[in-house]
């Protein structure tokens, strides 16, 4: 079986379109093509990539090479009693529903996108509108097969090692934080929201988007402005106060605490 070899494009790129730079890509087809691929001494990095939507850059490696597992989109075994899938990393989320829905099965979380493959989703953690019941995409993965860079291939389970199970599947926010990330950003996006009409008949009126762009600036600069002497100093405040209420002696009301602290 011969191994796919890595080739130079300049038109590979992620969703957000964040940056142009020439990528070295190699497509495989086949699982026992992967680890002569990541063992090749001459490429610095290698990184699998799906679909690549991804709105940054973190599905691109131009200082590397990149693996595009488009290609290993099998379906291995599925469990119509329990509902549980095994299949490649290439799979798109597209192709598990059209072939789960008929059968009576739905994904327990899917991101904004269906074109985004099963691995990709696994390697982001990604989440859907149920973020909050149904919690992120690695909470219904029971195990995975894992490629290490040194060859090795190994079957990985959160019971048999916790640890390597969370550092692959993780997403960009980290765990400890992760409902109060996405709280905030969520909050600013729907924020954001309430300035759109605004947006549009500012936009009718001069023409072009130039003035939006100059006030959407203005507004990021008092924001901050408004964070570091109002917001911060309230919030170190705050902080002050559990530590005092902590720390003080017993029989002294909530009351005479905020008194003295302040």
């Amino acid at each position: 079986m011969t191994t796919p070899t890595f080739v130079t494009r300049d038109d590979v790129l992620s969703w957000g379109r964040v940056q142009r730079l020439p990528q070295r890509i190699a497509a495989p087809r086949f699982r026992d093509q992967l680890r002569v691929m990541v063992e090749e001494d001459a490429l610095n990095t290698r990184l699998a990539t799906g679909l690549r939507r991804s709105y940054g850059d973190s599905c691109l490696n131009s200082r590397g090479a990149m693996i595009d597992m488009r290609g290993l989109d099998r379906f291995i075994a599925f469990d119509a009693a329990t509902g549980t899938l095994r299949a490649e990393a290439g799979v798109s989320l597209s192709q598990i529903l059209a072939f789960a829905v008929p059968r009576g099965w739905f994904l327990p979380t899917t991101p904004g996108t269906r074109f985004v493959t099963l691995g990709g989703a696994v390697a982001n953690d990604v989440h859907g509108k149920n973020h909050h019941r149904a919690g992120s995409f690695g909470r219904h993965v029971k195990s995975f097969g894992l490629l290490r860079s040194d060859g090795a291939r190994c079957a990985v389970t959160g019971e048999d090692d916790p640890g390597l199970f969370a550092a692959t599947v993780g997403d960009a926010f980290g765990r400890q934080y992760a409902t109060v990330n996405y709280g905030i950003m969520y909050t600013a996006k729907g924020v954001a929201a309430l300035f759109v009409p605004f947006g549009n008949l500012l936009t009718h009126a001069t023409g072009n988007w130039h003035a939006v762009y100059t006030v959407g600036c203005i507004m990021n600069i008092v924001a901050a402005l408004l964070g570091f002497f109002l917001l911060r100093p309230a919030i170190n405040r705050r902080l002050k106060l559990g530590h005092e209420l902590e720390a003080a002696p017993q029989g002294m009301t909530d009351k005479q605490i905020v008194t003295k602290i302040l």
